[in-house]
């Protein structure tokens, strides 16, 4: 089972990098699928235990650089999304109270 981490990791950097990719393009069916294989994959990372191979270092630091970016992401997404819906709570707002003339 220990050899298993290297390949484990690397589907944790594919789910990431196509995350980023389904996020872009507003894929939000997309994100759900990966959000459970995400869930799989760290389920068999706990399964197989802790690695005694210092190789897989490497890829999770590079993983965690990638998570790190896809979480900025998120964030500007989320807020890109709360300022349409702000606007277009105001501008409702204004038709409500304009519309009344």
């Amino acid at each position: 089972m220990r050899s298993n981490h290297k390949t484990l990791y690397k589907s944790l950097h594919d789910i990431t990098i196509r995350a980023g990719k389904a996020l872009g393009e507003n894929d939000f069916e997309m994100l759900v699928r990966l959000g459970q294989e995400h869930e799989n994959v760290m389920n068999e990372l706990k399964q197989a235990g802790l690695s005694d191979d210092f190789d897989v270092l490497g890829i999770i630091n590079e993983i965690k650089n990638e998570v790190d970016e896809l979480v900025a992401q998120m964030e500007r997404k989320r807020d890109e999304t709360s300022k349409e819906l702000k606007k277009i709570g105001n501008e409702k707002k204004l038709v409500a109270a304009y519309g009344r003339f």
